[in-house]
């Protein structure tokens, strides 16, 4: 399992980054990217995003 961020959805607000402890988020090329090494999947980015772009991906 990982985070996704849908970048169709994605409009690089930065309140995912701001919501991240383990700063595991960052804003490229106006979409959130996920650093999955840092990432702890604690889930805390999903809520904080108000377009709904960021999701658990459970196939990985």
């Amino acid at each position: 399992m990982k985070i996704v961020v849908d970048p169709q959805r994605c409009r690089a607000s930065g309140e995912c980054v701001r919501a991240c402890p383990q700063e595991a988020i960052r804003i490229e090329d106006g979409c959130a990217v996920i650093d999955h090494q840092r990432c702890d999947l604690d889930g805390i980015c999903i809520p904080a995003c108000p377009h709904d772009a960021i999701s658990f991906d459970e196939q990985d």
